[in-house]
């Protein structure tokens, strides 16, 4: 049976490791954006895009999956995954060292060129990252993971800073970014620990290779789907309009990468160990609902408030000259709203087993993103106009993702209705209280726009929540009881022991 106390308690360490690490990055956007020009930050995030492409398709892109997936069924597989990826990233280290002038010149960002020289040399220890960490993950070490990247990620993002304000701009956040990676690199290789009899071996590769590249094609078209938008506006407006549109998605992402990779990892990595593709058809449709449901009040939600506040936020975080551009930050806020409501159905199509149904919705997912990007940008030739076409792919998306879920995996629609119709009407309450405020209350300065909204937003959420979810509200307050109970209990045992 599913843990989904050990699915929140993983996901938990996650997202407080991304939390903090993330966060002390999310609060120095500020300072950044202000330190470095549009051109320099869109030539390293040509440069960190480019350069993940790389290493997601030739090389480590599908190691976690195939980790969390095997290891619990078949032997030999970590060792026989880490000469694999050392032998593919030394060739990969060569070839973009070789290949960075024409890919800098094609991909319209000629000045990323010296960037791309450097992170080939550093692809190696991206990639075998990755290996230590699929470990750990497999391992379930998720604390050990959250503690590493919290701590590391701090000092990284304070090291940019030092170096962006003594004049480096560009290289400011490529050794912060190498400096992550090597740290991370050495102390999950310190953790990981391993059968003594455990050895490469040709065969368990044999059987691996093709859930990793099945896996690896699925990430693959991932990042294509997140990171064409970026590319777009960098073969369009070269590197201003890259760096605008970086410094959006940046801030527009930290909720997804925190909240919506922890709860990935975690509920991908507790169907693995559970073995759920051997479960009935009802369990498994309970667990996606469950997971549908945690995602809409974790995610949906807020990204809703983000893009009531876009403005006022963009304007606060990363000033004037980005200010203008708040519409791309609104539309970005509204396309991650619309796919997050879709529930973990790629964590639980992984976690079953599924994986030719996943690459079949990444190829999917990467031609609507590619293909609406495009087609909006046609339209209106901006920065805007490609976050409006992110917006309306997500939204495709969502029906691609049901119609996955009534039709191919033949789960209840009464039963999806009864989970997600009170849910819409709680956020969409609350959508219309924030309006009337906005409406009618005085702006100020950015802070304080914020603040009024915010406090409009949650508690007209918190309100509707109670009223109509009284269920869900009397678990909450029964969990919360618990726990409370329970900490007191052992509190009053540690004092009488």
């Amino acid at each position: 049976m599913l843990s989904k106390s050990s699915i929140a308690s993983n996901a938990l360490w996650h997202t407080l490791s991304q939390v903090f690490s993330r966060g002390v990055r999310f609060l120095t956007i500020p300072i950044i954006v202000r330190l470095l020009d549009p051109e320099q930050l869109g030539d390293v995030a040509i440069t960190m895009a480019l350069t993940m492409f790389v290493a997601t398709v030739f090389g480590n892109g599908g190691t976690i999956d195939t980790m969390v997936y095997y290891c619990k069924r078949l032997q030999h597989v970590f060792k026989s995954l880490l000469w694999f990826t050392i032998g593919v990233s030394a060739l990969l280290s060569a070839s973009v060292f070789v290949l960075s002038q024409p890919i800098s010149l094609w991909i319209n960002v000629p000045s990323a060129k010296v960037y791309l020289e450097v992170m080939s040399l550093f692809l190696p220890v991206v990639m075998l990252q990755s290996v230590f960490q699929a470990k750990l993950i497999e391992q379930q070490a998720f604390a050990y993971i959250a503690k590493c990247q919290a701590s590391i990620s701090t000092i990284a993002t304070l090291i940019a800073i030092a170096l962006a304000f003594n004049g480096l701009g560009g290289w400011s956040l490529l050794i912060q970014h190498i400096f992550t990676t090597s740290a991370l690199c050495g102390l999950f290789y310190r953790r990981v620990t391993i059968a003594e009899d455990e050895q490469f071996r040709s065969q368990t590769l044999k059987q691996i290779l093709p859930y990793y590249y099945k896996s690896t094609l699925y990430n693959t078209i991932i990042w294509l789907g997140s990171e064409s938008p970026l590319l777009i506006a960098s073969k369009t407006v070269g590197s201003a309009g890259a760096g605008i549109y970086s410094a959006m998605s940046r801030a527009a992402c930290m909720p997804m990468e925190i909240l919506g990779r922890a709860f990935q990892l975690s509920f991908f990595s507790e169907l693995s160990a559970k073995r759920a593709d051997e479960q009935v058809k009802q369990h498994q449709q309970q667990q996606l609902f469950w997971s549908i449901k945690c995602r809409f009040l974790a995610l949906t939600t807020l990204y809703t408030l983000g893009a009531l506040v876009a403005y006022p936020v963009v304007r606060l975080v990363l000033g004037e000259q980005y200010a203008i551009h708040s519409d791309a930050f609104f539309w970005l806020c509204i396309g991650f709203a619309v796919i997050s409501s879709a529930g973990e159905i790629v964590g639980f199509l992984q976690g079953t087993g599924r994986i030719n149904l996943v690459a079949i919705l990444s190829t999917v997912r990467c031609v609507l993103v590619m293909s609406c990007c495009y087609l909006m940008w046609s339209f209106s030739a901006s920065i805007e106009a490609v976050a409006q076409g992110f917006a309306l792919a997500n939204t495709a998306l969502l029906m691609v993702y049901l119609i996955t879920i009534f039709l191919v995996l033949k789960f209840s629609f009464k039963a999806y209705i009864s989970h997600t119709l009170p849910l819409i009407t709680v956020l969409f309450s609350a959508i219309g209280t924030t309006y009337l405020v906005d409406t009618l209350v005085p702006k100020f300065n950015p802070f304080v726009d914020i603040l009024v909204l915010s406090t409009a937003y949650l508690l007209s959420l918190s309100i509707a929540f109670i009223l109509l979810l009284p269920n869900e509200t009397g678990s909450i307050r029964r969990l919360l009881t618990t726990k409370v109970l329970n900490k007191l209990q052992k509190q009053t045992l540690r004092e009488h022991g």
